[in-house]
């Protein structure tokens, strides 16, 4: 009944033994859920597509692919194609992303983790996508990853 996330981990452009290493990892375990950021997907998959192009490519490497976009949004990417989630509108401007990936992958992770089923239908998955866009928001909208977002306790 385990279920095994993978995460980026700032893939430079330019990386290309990594890139190389990382998808071999990928291939051999087969994870269910792949989240990566929209230039980390582009330098795994050597591809300079939106995030709906690489998160279809990349839902070949794993059950669901997300490619995030920042305040633009993510990707959601399985057998049955791609579909956006937009970012919201949080009018707040955005002071610091440090630590927004992280509360970004924590939160979908956190919703995701008691669904019963596998994949998740494409409801619960873009709800999920939709609280954790919410979740970097925050985190973007104070200063560094020691700072505090409201209702935090602190």
């Amino acid at each position: 009944g385990a279920r095994l996330s993978v995460a980026g981990g700032s893939l430079p452009r330019d990386a290309r033994p990594e890139a190389e290493r990382f998808r071999a990892a990928l291939a051999a375990t087969s994870p269910d859920l792949l989240v990566l950021a929209r230039d980390e997907a582009a330098a795994l998959l050597d591809a300079d597509d939106e995030p709906a192009g690489l998160a279809e490519r990349l839902a070949g490497l794993a059950t669901v692919a997300i490619v995030t976009a920042g305040a633009s949004g993510a990707a959601i990417g399985d057998a049955g194609g791609a579909v956006i989630v937009d970012g919201g509108s949080d009018p707040r401007p955005v002071v610091d992303a440090t630590g927004a990936g992280d509360a970004y992958v924590g939160t979908l992770i956190a919703r995701l983790a008691n669904h019963a089923t596998w994949p998740p239908d494409g409801r619960t998955l873009h709800a999920a996508a939709e609280t954790a866009a919410r979740a970097g928001a925050a985190a973007a909208r104070v200063r560094g990853a020691q700072g505090r977002i409201d209702g935090e306790a602190g």
